[in-house]
């Protein structure tokens, strides 16, 4: 494995550019125990044209981080600085 290694990513900024795209859904539910004893339960359905794209309008201080987690591990395998099986 590499030691001393800087990357730099920029910030994620729209391009203006568009792509038709397919609709994609996930359904979320959560369950947990109130602090009162009570069952809690929430279920949404997210749709969004992309993944990426859905996170990224939604929740941009969350997809700056896993965007930036993702682009370091795939910089680190395709520079050959780690092997893509040592990713976890």
């Amino acid at each position: 494995m590499a030691r001393n290694v800087n990357v730099m990513i920029s910030d994620i900024v729209p391009t203006g550019g568009t792509v038709p795209a397919a609709i994609y859904e996930l359904t979320f539910e959560a369950t947990w125990t109130a602090n009162d004893g009570t069952p809690q339960t929430r279920t949404e359905v997210e749709r969004f044209p992309h993944l990426v794209g859905w996170l990224i309008t939604n929740h941009p201080q969350v997809a700056k981080r896993v965007l930036t987690d993702l682009c370091w591990q795939i910089a680190r395998v395709k520079y050959g600085l780690d092997d893509a099986e040592d990713i976890g």
